[in-house]
This record gives structure tokens, sequence and C-alpha cells, in this order.
């Protein structure tokens, strides 16, 4: 079943726009289907460092989560509706290291004719980030940020709504509804 992401900021948001996501677990990849309706998709690529910049889904996404420990480290996976990506490492210190990558790290984007919106999906190898095989250890978060650079809209799996938008809150992580694929 997928999950619809929630408004986080700004508190008003486009009637017609959703993002659902639905989490699956193949042996040790984690795979994450998003579809995106909106209106609005940046009418050309950025830069690839740049691509939060414009329409963008993402999920954060910790291997080693336990009740009693905070999320870190943290891996950031971003995809653009032009199939752009972009991987960060977020150390346990909070540092960003955005030249890690994985190069088993697999996705794809696909502007959709027949509806409003894009597709995007995540094939994420868990065994690169450390993964010890317990599906109980994976906790994360999904995100999307969608609308022009003047008016845009960030949402969020778990997030609560935001005065400034900051999906960098581990605090806020849970566990994937996963699904077996």
């Amino acid at each position: 079943m997928p999950q619809t992401l929630n408004l986080v900021f700004p508190t008003n948001g486009e009637e017609d726009e959703a993002t659902r996501v639905r989490y699956g677990l193949r042996d040790d990849t984690l795979i994450v289907t998003y579809e995106v309706t909106t209106r609005y998709i940046n009418p050309e690529k950025m830069g690839d460092a740049e691509i939060c910049n414009g329409n963008v889904v993402e999920l954060f996404i910790c291997t080693t989560a336990r009740p009693a420990q905070p999320p870190r480290p943290y891996y950031e996976f971003e995809v653009s509706p032009y199939n752009q990506e972009l991987q960060v490492l977020i150390d346990k210190n909070g540092n960003f290291n955005e030249k890690w990558n994985t190069a088993k790290f697999k996705h794809s984007a696909t502007i959709q004719p027949d509806r409003p919106g894009w597709d995007a999906v995540m094939e994420i190898p868990l065994k690169d980030l450390a993964w010890n095989g317990d599906p109980a250890s994976l906790a994360g978060n999904a995100f999307a940020i969608l609308g022009a650079k003047e008016a845009r809209r960030f949402y969020s799996a778990y997030l609560p709504p935001q005065q400034k938008p900051n999906f960098h809150g581990p605090s806020f992580f849970k566990p994937f509804p996963l699904n077996n694929t």
C-alpha cells in the first residue's frame, strides 16, 4: 500500500498535488517507488549538485537504527524528473560528504505524458550502507520538493509542519513500511 507524503511547508498546498511512495525489500536491495502528481516540473535539468533546487524526490535512510540511539550515520538519495541523482553521507557528527556514493545505486525517472507529474524508482544496495540484514534496523524518511523556485512546496512522510523546511531531522526517522518484492 502506498504512503502519501504530507505537506510540511508552506501550510497551504496545491490541491491537485500529491506524492505517493512505496518501499520494498528484495534480498539486500531497498526499492523505493515514487508517484508524483504536480502541474509544475522545472523546465530544464539542473546541475547535478543543484538538483534539490528543482523538483526532486529524496530518501534518507539509516541502516543501524536502534531505539536508544540517534540514527547516524545516515544516507541521502535524490532523483530529479530528469533522472539526475545525488548521494550524500551524513556522518555520526552530522557532517555532509557529497563526494560519497555507492556505484551500485540504480535509479530511473520518467515524466508522464498522460498525467501531470512524474515517477521515480530508487534501488539502494543496503550492503554498501553497512546493513546487517535485519529489516528492523532500517529507518528513515521520504521527501518531495515540488514547484517553481519562488513557490516551492516541501512534503515528508514523517516531519511535522515547519516554519523553515529542513529535512535533516533524524529524530523523526521511522521504520519503513516494507513490502517484499
